[in-house]
């Protein structure tokens, strides 16, 4: 058996720091990344406030059978968004 050439060691070797190497600006560039995706999501600007809503949301169990009516308020108190959602059940529960 012949022992292997010494360009081709030198060869594999240098690969292999590649591979190494490139793994880690990968994962450099992954955290950059996310980083900036966190900045732009706090840099957010709300355009529409909370303001005033109602709706009638219904209460279903998992087979769909409906249990009960409700009744959903939103408004905006002292700066405060208020919400109340109440639901009616046939028995009075």
């Amino acid at each position: 058996m012949r022992p292997p050439d010494h360009a081709a060691v030198c060869i594999a070797l240098h690969d292999a720091h590649e591979t190494h190497a490139d793994k880690k600006k990968a994962c450099l560039s992954s955290i950059f990344a996310a980083g900036f995706c966190v900045a732009s999501v706090s840099a957010l600007e709300v355009t529409e406030p909370a303001a005033a809503a109602h709706g009638y949301p219904a209460l279903y169990n998992l087979d769909g059978k409906k249990l009960a009516n409700g009744e959903f308020r939103q408004w905006v108190e002292d700066h405060l968004l208020q919400i109340v959602i109440t639901y009616e059940f046939p028995d009075g529960g």
